[in-house]
C-alpha cells in the first residue's frame, strides 16, 4: 500500500453539534485543521512502510476459517405491556458443525 494512501483522520475543531461549540463550527475551519493532521502522515510512516505485511506480523491468525453453521429455532416475541416486548429465540444446531443450541432473549421498551 502506498504511503499516500493512508489516511490519519483528525481534527483540532470539535465536530457540530456539542455543548462547547452547539453551532458547530465551519466546513473550512473543520478542512484547515484537518489539513494539518493529514500532513502529519509522512512523519508517522516511512516509505517502506507496508500495512499489509504490519498487520500479519502482529496479529497472526487473527482470522479464523470460515464455519458453516446452521441454527433454526422459532422467534417468539410476548409484549406484557403495550410498550414493552421480550424476544425469545431458541436456535437448536441443524449441522455437525453448529453448536447443540444456542438461546438469544431480549428485553425491549419503546419510548
Amino acid at each position: 500500500m502506498p504511503i499516500e494512501d493512508i489516511q490519519v483522520l483528525g481534527s483540532d475543531v470539535p465536530a457540530p453539534p456539542t455543548y462547547s461549540a452547539p453551532t458547530g463550527a465551519s466546513l473550512e475551519a473543520y478542512l484547515e485543521s484537518a489539513k494539518g493532521h493529514q500532513a502529519a502522515t509522512g512523519g508517522l510512516f516511512d516509505a517502506h512502510f507496508d500495512v499489509t505485511d504490519a498487520f500479519k506480523r502482529i496479529a497472526p491468525g487473527v482470522r479464523s476459517p470460515y464455519e458453516s453453521s446452521l441454527l433454526v429455532g422459532p422467534s417468539l416475541q410476548p409484549r406484557p405491556l403495550p410498550q414493552m416486548h421480550i424476544d425469545f429465540a431458541p436456535l437448536f444446531g441443524a449441522n455437525q458443525s453448529a453448536l447443540r443450541s444456542k438461546t438469544f432473549v431480549v428485553f425491549g421498551w419503546e419510548f
